[in-house]
């Protein structure tokens, strides 16, 4: 059985051989497959896999690989991603801190002026800091459920 090969483009066939220096290469008909034998046509399997993987470290198996390639790198890509990790828990402890204190602050603010007489300018910033707290609860929860349904969809559970 003689194997066939169809270049991709023209320009891959160079006097006779391919542009690595093999052998000649022949082309087939239009689709790559015309040209073959019934003997060839029932042999011809197409294996094709994809991969697909999400999180803040690379699948195991490309983390082996990258392993027997540079030894070691295991071992970095994990403290690069606990590194992460921390650096990202950090910044989002600041944020609600800072949230908290522009809340409270509102909210203080609001009390005060209802002390001083001016109670409509008072409760409508302490009713507007809270209704801002509860939406902001609101849209995280929503946030964290579409996260969690979309995490479930991609790996088929």
């Amino acid at each position: 059985m003689r194997d066939r090969v169809r270049p991709a483009d023209s320009r891959d066939m160079i006097a006779g051989t391919d542009q690595s220096g093999g052998e000649s290469l022949e082309p087939t008909g239009a689709d790559g497959v015309s040209d073959l034998t019934e003997v060839d046509r029932a042999s011809l399997t197409v294996h094709a896999s994809f991969e697909y993987f999400q999180g803040p470290i690379p699948s195991p198996q490309v983390v082996s690989d990258y392993e027997r390639a540079m030894p070691g790198a295991a071992e970095r890509i994990f403290a690069l991603a606990e590194r992460q990790a921390a650096h990202r828990q950090r910044i989002e402890a600041r944020g609600q801190m800072l949230g908290f204190v522009v809340a409270m602050t509102a909210v203080v603010g609001g009390l005060g002026l209802i002390i001083l007489d001016k109670s409509l300018a008072g409760a409508a910033g302490a009713i507007a800091a809270l209704v801002g707290l509860a939406g902001l609860f609101a849209w995280s929860r929503a946030r964290a459920k579409d996260r969690t349904l979309t995490r479930r969809g991609s790996d088929g559970t």
